[in-house]
């Protein structure tokens, strides 16, 4: 998914270029950082180096690109938000041993590749673990 927001971002960015002469540079003779960077920077949550931080603090161009591509990432992620994940529902039906065995392959398929679903299962697992305990 993080492929696919950055490749929408990056496109973006560059319509915007285009529709100002397609200028990279700001201030006297200090070129713009990498887009690949700025996106990846601010969508991954990963720290700028300090050349790359001090570059923004000072350019008001990359402090928007910054801003808009948080914002992006923000609302991407909650509108995508495990879009083609199971249902919580489902997931915990999995826990309990209550789906069909067609269903339960594909949810363990799922669970193979999808990290937040895998948390919400171990999560489950853990619960059902104490109030069996609890019951006991």
């Amino acid at each position: 998914m993080m492929v696919f927001i950055k490749s929408h971002l990056i496109a973006w960015d560059q319509g915007e270029s285009q529709k100002r002469g397609g200028k990279m540079q700001r201030g006297p003779g200090v070129p713009c950082p990498q887009e690949e960077e700025i996106v990846q920077r601010a969508v991954a949550g990963e720290p700028f180096s300090d050349d790359l931080t001090h570059h923004i603090a000072r350019c008001e161009r990359c402090q928007e690109k910054v801003a808009v591509y948080q914002r992006l990432n923000a609302s991407l992620v909650q509108k995508l938000y495990r879009f083609d994940c199971p249902s919580s529902e489902t997931l915990s039906y999995y826990c309990a041993g209550l789906l069909e065995k067609t269903r339960a392959d594909e949810t363990e398929g799922h669970l193979r590749v999808c990290p937040l679903c895998a948390e919400e299962v171990e999560q489950t697992h853990t619960f059902l673990q104490a109030e069996q305990f609890k019951d006991s």
